[in-house]
């Protein structure tokens, strides 16, 4: 039995990579789209394939926690070969270490190999076969933005199947990988052969709309991929007509820029067209959102291992005795509802009853994901000490409303997955619904004294 098998979901590229998916919901759906609209494709065509390329990464926020158990915590690899698939497509598969598989597109037909089959199978006129193809574009995108070799994290998940930012890219301490422009012209060159995809798939349809010549196109997608800041997205998106502008930039790593993001709702990958110049109030968290995969025979999934892979994320395998999920409760409620000059104090029964100095890395990463805006990277190195009452720049949980601030497991509702390894150590793995990107991991011993806290950032 294979249970893993089926681990595909859009999230798992690597969850120890640090640094996680690359290229982000600036290239997946706003490019995307556009790209989309230029080829012929009509606005409810043009939002399905979108729809499919961005939810191979955002279609599991509240799987996270049960990718990241299995795969790096109980060593299940077959999730390894499918995150190949979906994000990394390597020429050489795993196992092997990560010098041994480099990632590049060039004089390597699996890069396009499952773009190729979709459009082969002639079903496009299918909504959910224009996500498919959606899906296919988006490990071709990725093979740009990740190409080079993985990094190692040998403490946390197996050298042999990580797969990672490139190392050349600041691995798994950098977003340099998600933002196009470090590198413009490469930008440039995977929307031009996503372009010439998206034409080879439009073959098998009957669409009036001619396409645009790509050349015609090529200073707007530079203008695109050159934008550094969030803002600079978001007005590039909007002029051009694609849905959901605020929504799309407040997806990204990037700085601000010259506006907040703060408090832009979150993308509508659900509706059949959404509003293009304000996204509905109303659109799921998402945890609520569809599932971002889709089967595919021709690489060695079916139904069944769907059905596998529901299950398993629906009821996560990781179990501690519930005196230390109590201990892990009481952590999460004293760090999100503390205030943030007193954290440090706050916390220090967790940390050996000694409170943590200034300087502590994990005081920063537990302040740094309390952050309000997250566009605001130069905010998490100023740590509040203790008396300065300038803290607004944090959330900070009222009373029993505490629960509400983190994304819940899925197939369990609580606010953090808590479970013991082999060796008897407790991993506690939660999300802030305001950091969405990132992971908090905790190990602790089974009297929940905290031996290290680290963020695993998912773009």
């Amino acid at each position: 039995m294979r249970p893993l098998h089926s681990l595909v979901i859009g999230q798992l590229f690597i969850v120890t990579s640090g640094s996680a998916l690359a290229y982000e919901s600036d290239v997946h759906y706003g490019l995307t789209y556009w790209l989309a609209s230029k080829a012929g494709y009509n606005a409810i065509q043009s939002n399905a394939i979108a729809q499919g390329n961005e939810l191979t990464d955002t279609g599991f926020l509240d799987a996270k926690h049960a990718i990241i158990w299995e795969l790096c915590i109980m060593g299940n690899h077959d999730a390894s070969l499918k995150t190949r698939q979906l994000h990394f497509r390597a020429r050489q598969a795993p196992p092997a270490q990560p010098e041994d598989r480099p990632l590049s597109n060039v004089g390597n037909p699996y890069a396009q190999t499952q773009a190729r089959s979709v459009i082969a199978e002639g079903k496009p006129e299918q909504v959910e076969h224009l996500r498919k193809f959606g899906q296919a574009l988006h490990g071709w995108q990725d093979s740009y933005s990740h190409e080079g070799v993985s990094n190692r994290f040998e403490y946390f998940c197996p050298s042999e199947w990580i797969w990672s930012h490139p190392v050349a890219k600041g691995s798994v301490i950098s977003h340099k990988a998600d933002q196009t422009h470090w590198e413009a012209e490469k930008c440039v060159e995977a929307a031009r052969t996503a372009y010439d995809l998206l034409l080879s798939y439009r073959e098998h349809m009957q669409l009036s709309r001619p396409a645009k010549d790509w050349q015609a196109l090529k200073a707007a997608t530079l203008s695109f991929c050159k934008a550094p800041t969030k803002s600079d997205k978001a007005d590039w998106l909007k002029t051009q007509g694609v849905p959901q502008p605020e929504a799309i930039a407040r997806n990204l790593s990037l700085e601000n820029g010259k506006r907040s993001f703060y408090g832009a709702p979150r993308m509508d990958l659900v509706s059949a067209l959404p509003e293009v110049k304000t996204p509905q109030p109303t659109i799921p968290e998402y945890e609520k959102q569809v599932p971002g995969w889709y089967p595919d025979p021709e690489n060695g999934s079916d139904l069944e291992n769907e059905k596998a892979l529901n299950e398993l994320l629906s009821h996560p395998r990781a179990d501690a005795p519930e005196s230390v999920q109590t201990l892990a409760r009481a952590f999460l409620r004293e760090w999100i509802t503390s205030d943030p000059e007193k954290l440090r104090f706050e916390l220090a029964r967790f940390f050996g009853n000694r409170p943590l100095d200034d300087g502590d890395a994990r005081l920063s990463t537990l302040l740094r994901l309390r952050l309000k805006d997250q566009g605001k990277p130069d905010a998490a190195k100023v740590i509040p000490k203790y008396g300065t009452p300038e803290y607004d720049g944090y959330i900070v949980a009222k009373g029993e409303e505490w629960p509400t601030y983190f994304v819940p497991v899925r197939g369990r509702g609580t606010e953090a997955l808590v479970g013991l390894t082999e060796t008897g150590t407790v991993v506690m793995i939660a999300i802030l619904r305001n950091a969405p990107d990132e992971v908090l991991l905790v190990r602790a011993d089974k009297d929940f004294q905290i031996e290290r806290v680290d963020s695993l950032i998912f773009h």
